[in-house]
This record gives C-alpha cells, sequence and structure tokens, in this order.
C-alpha cells in the first residue's frame, strides 16, 4: 500500500532550516521523516473530526497515525524511527507539537505560518484570509443557504483569489442572489459548492470575462485591496 496525499501542491523549503540544530543534530533518518511531515500536513484550513469533535484543522496540522508517516517515509524507516523523531522534534527541537488518542494523532508544525506564505509577506496572507471570511460572511448574509460549509468555502476562496479579485466574486454573489432567493433554502448553494474548485459556479455569474495573465504558466495577480464594508456597499449600489 502505498501513503496517498490528500491533495496535490507546492511546499516552500525553508533554506535556513539547513543552519538549524534539528537538520543539523538529526540523523539521516530523522530528516527523511522531517522533511515528509512537512509535506503531509495540510496546506488550507480543513474541517475534520478530533477526540469525537468537530474542529478546523489549521495550515501546519493534520490527524495521522505514525503508520501513515512510516509509510509516507518510505523504505527502512520504522515506526520506532517515527516515535523517536517526533519526540525529538518536538522536546528537543520545538519544530512540533503532538497529542494522541486511541484513534489518531494530532500534528501541528510550529512556524508553518511564517515559512509557508507562497510568495506573499504575513501582512498580505494575514489580509488575504480577512477577505476570504467577508466574502463568505456577505454570502450568507445575501444568500441565507441552509448548509454553511465555514472552513472549506474560506478554503476554496482562497485558492480562487490567485486568479480573480475579490470583489468580482463579491458581485457574482451579487448577480446569483435573484436566482437563489428564488428557492427554499435548502436548494441554496452551499458556499463551499458556490466557490467550488471542481465545478467553480460562480464563474457563471462573474462580471464580464476574464484572461489570465501569465509569465511561463504562472499566473500574475497583483495583492487585493481591502475587501471593506464600504466596497460591498458600493457592489449593491
Amino acid at each position: 500500500m502505498t501513503y496517498i496525499l490528500p491533495e496535490d501542491g507546492w511546499l516552500r523549503l525553508w533554506r535556513r532550516l539547513l543552519t538549524k540544530k534539528s537538520w543539523i543534530e538529526s540523523k539521516p533518518k530523522q530528516k527523511v521523516i522531517m522533511i515528509t511531515l512537512l509535506m503531509m500536513v495540510n496546506f488550507e484550513p480543513a474541517e475534520s473530526e478530533w477526540d469525537g469533535k468537530q474542529i478546523v484543522l489549521k495550515p501546519g496540522s493534520m490527524i495521522t497515525s505514525l503508520e501513515d508517516i512510516r509509510e509516507a517515509s518510505g523504505k527502512e524507516i520504522s515506526i520506532q524511527n517515527v516515535r523517536s523523531a517526533l519526540d525529538n522534534l518536538e522536546k528537543k527541537y520545538a519544530f512540533l507539537v503532538q497529542q494522541s488518542t486511541m484513534t489518531g494523532r494530532l500534528i501541528t508544525i510550529l512556524n508553518w505560518k511564517e515559512y509557508q506564505q507562497g510568495g506573499l509577506t504575513i501582512q498580505q496572507s494575514e489580509q488575504q484570509k480577512e477577505n476570504a471570511e467577508k466574502l463568505y460572511d456577505y454570502y450568507i448574509e445575501k444568500i441565507k443557504p441552509e448548509k454553511k460549509s465555514k472552513a472549506r468555502a474560506i478554503s476554496n476562496i482562497l485558492k480562487h483569489s490567485k486568479k480573480f479579485e475579490f470583489k468580482d466574486m463579491a458581485r457574482a454573489v451579487l448577480n446569483y442572489m435573484p436566482k437563489a432567493l428564488s428557492f427554499d433554502p435548502g436548494f441554496r448553494k452551499d458556499p463551499a459548492n458556490f466557490f467550488g474548485v471542481n465545478e467553480p459556479y460562480f464563474k457563471d455569474f462573474m462580471p464580464g470575462k476574464f484572461i489570465k495573465d501569465e509569465v511561463n504558466g504562472t499566473p500574475i495577480r497583483t495583492h487585493p485591496a481591502e475587501l471593506t464594508p464600504e466596497r460591498l456597499k458600493e457592489l449593491n449600489a
């Protein structure tokens, strides 16, 4: 059996890691496990169940098991190797924190936010998340759907923000509103589905046409302006 990642994506490997004790003092197998953990954790917020409760996993966190980590790490890595690496990375190097129950292990990479900004500054990344939350709240206010999958919706909005402006996605909500309000709340799109990734329903309601600017296949998008209440009011005009 081969371990399968929950989703594809790029990892930014912080070059300064080479100067850290967690790297310099670790044995080869522990280094393999360290890099494996960086690739395994969630890159976006994700809803999950932990210890009988529904929680939202932050980027840099995951619910896993020693066996999953061992399998993802490849050949010649044992359960004991994984256990020792986790203990050292937590207690000796403060690289991660972990909690364990009978049904799983919650692992969080410390300082994940600082190292994995995808080219944005911390301030810009926080603004992106704040805009996504405002857009989610705007959707709930205007559409009033029965299902309200917040974590997945915000994750999807953040993915779309690499190509589309928040104000245009908010306009799509307004364009969808007359149709949505003609249905009972149970038939109105869950925001996670309206801003879906595999089936981006919101695109049918976007203003105008969009051209993806690219350089060598990479989308170009300047950091969007803040989505203020005033800008949302302008959309209603």
